[in-house]
C-alpha cells in the first residue's frame, strides 16, 4: 500500500509542478485561476510524502530495536512493543499518509473536472474591419 500511496503523492506533486510551469494553453489558464488550490494540493501531497518517509524511519527503528533486544535476550521470537512511542508514531504516520495522499489526488481530479465543466470563456478575436482605426475602408451606403 505504501508504494501506491507514494506513487499517488509523487504524481500529484509532478502534476501540480506541470501546471505551474505551463507557459501557454489551458494549463496556464488553470494555473492562473486556481493558483492557491494547486499550492495547497501540492503541500498536502508533500506532507503525505514526508509522512511516508517518517513511517519508514519509525518502522526501521522499531525493527532494529526489536532485533537487538532479541539478540541480547537470545530469543527466536518477540512481540511487537505496542506501548512504545515509536511504534505508535509509526501507526500515526501510516494513517496520516493513507489520508493525505488520496485527498491530494482527489483534489487534483476535482480541479480537472472543474477545468472541463467550467472553462474560461475565450474572448472572440476582433474582426479585421473593426480592428482598423483609420477610415481607409469606408462603408458604402446608398
Amino acid at each position: 500500500m505504501s508504494d501506491l500511496l507514494r506513487t499517488l503523492g509523487i504524481g500529484t506533486v509532478v502534476f501540480c509542478w506541470g501546471l505551474f510551469t505551463a507557459d501557454k494553453g489551458l494549463a496556464q489558464d488553470v494555473a492562473a485561476r486556481h493558483r492557491i488550490w494547486i499550492v495547497i494540493t501540492a503541500a498536502i501531497a508533500v506532507l503525505g510524502l514526508l509522512f511516508d518517509l517518517l513511517h519508514a524511519v519509525a518502522a526501521y527503528w522499531v525493527a532494529i530495536r526489536m532485533r537487538s533486544q532479541m539478540e541480547r535476550l537470545k530469543q527466536a521470537k518477540a512481540p511487537y512493543p505496542y506501548d512504545d512511542r515509536v511504534y505508535r508514531s509509526q501507526m500515526f504516520f501510516f494513517v496520516g499518509k493513507s489520508i493525505l495522499m488520496p485527498v491530494a489526488t482527489v483534489s487534483i481530479i476535482v480541479l480537472l473536472f472543474l477545468m472541463v465543466w467550467n472553462p474560461q470563456p475565450v474572448a472572440p478575436l476582433p474582426s479585421p474591419a473593426s480592428a482598423c482605426c483609420c477610415p481607409c475602408n469606408p462603408v458604402l451606403t446608398r
